[in-house]
């Protein structure tokens, strides 16, 4: 089997939902992504290791999301909404191997939440603007190439990682 080399990232395009649908943000030159980080439980009376800390796949701590752009085009303003914004983030990276160049994974990610931090905006001169914005998501799912890989629905007790439903197997041991 040939060894398959992750190259770069090739393109990518953040979308955001307005009246129903999906429009680019123009101008985006980055965003960064959830960092899933899992609170801890205690277990005792775990005989001779006395008692731990395990880390609970139900207790997600905040979810944080940022994009940035160049500049604030018209769409833009909707990440600010006080109700909420709906993104879709997609990008292509490239694949090299022994046997084969040209080939790509694609990753989507969908991010809900809300504006909690709002760009600083500084202006110099002959330079272009760096606007980053802070999402808290309470929604956050990320699927390559058309296979969830997770997904987490802080509000309605969801999550998926890999192809285990991890809340339908807990609400099912509870008789729900």
């Amino acid at each position: 089997m040939a060894r398959v080399i992750t190259n770069k990232t090739v393109d990518m395009a953040v979308e955001v939902k307005r009246s129903g649908k999906y429009e680019i943000l123009e101008d985006v030159t980055s965003f960064k992504l959830p960092g899933v980080e899992y609170g801890e439980g205690e277990i005792s009376g775990a005989g001779l290791a006395g008692t731990f800390n395990m880390p609970d796949v139900f207790n997600i701590a905040a979810l944080e999301a940022a994009i940035t752009s160049r500049s604030l085009q018209s769409q833009y303003a909707s990440v600010f909404s006080a109700s909420g914004v709906d993104l879709r983030i997609a990008w292509a990276v490239d694949k090299i191997s022994s046997t084969s160049a040209g080939s790509y994974d694609t990753y989507m990610a969908i991010v809900k939440g809300r504006a909690s931090k709002l760009p600083e905006i500084e202006v110099k001169k002959g330079e272009q603007m760096e606007l980053e914005t802070t999402i808290a998501a309470w929604y956050y799912k990320l699927t390559r190439n058309g296979v969830t890989l997770f997904e987490f629905d802080v509000l309605n007790q969801v999550v998926i990682i890999g192809s285990v439903n991890h809340s339908a197997k807990l609400k099912a041991a509870m008789g729900r």
